[in-house]
């Protein structure tokens, strides 16, 4: 039996290597649009996503109480559904930011193995 050319055999591994990254992991540009996430862009992001929902609930409430005239129903009834949908937007971002950071790891997994070094 003959062995075949090293040279080949390494070009086609390395081709096979490469599609197998780009299957699996993220992209380079998704990689470095979530590169730099911190804590307080989070918190930033989660206060806001509450306040305006709490706050767009408010004002939709405090109009259907003046237009049908009634003193707090609407308001209360509002204002509930606000923080409701602003619980339920923070809840979303959490779940996106959590991908976000789970795409850096794998990222950084990636990274790790090509360089063959190894991160706690």
């Amino acid at each position: 039996m003959t062995e075949p050319d090293k040279s080949t055999l390494k070009d086609r591994l390395a081709k096979a290597q490469e599609a197998r990254r780009a299957s699996e992991g993220p992209s380079e540009e998704t990689v470095q649009r979530y590169e730099s996430i911190s804590g307080a862009g989070i918190a930033l992001r989660l206060a806001a996503e509450f306040t305006g929902a709490t706050l767009v609930g408010l004002a939709i409430g405090i109009g259907l109480d003046r237009w049908f005239k009634t003193s707090p129903l609407f308001l209360l009834i509002m204002f509930g559904f606000g923080v409701a949908a602003g619980v339920m937007s923070g809840i979303r971002a959490y779940r996106n930011f959590n991908i976000e950071l789970e795409v850096q790891a794998l990222a950084q997994a990636d990274q790790d193995e090509i360089n063959g070094t190894d991160t706690p």
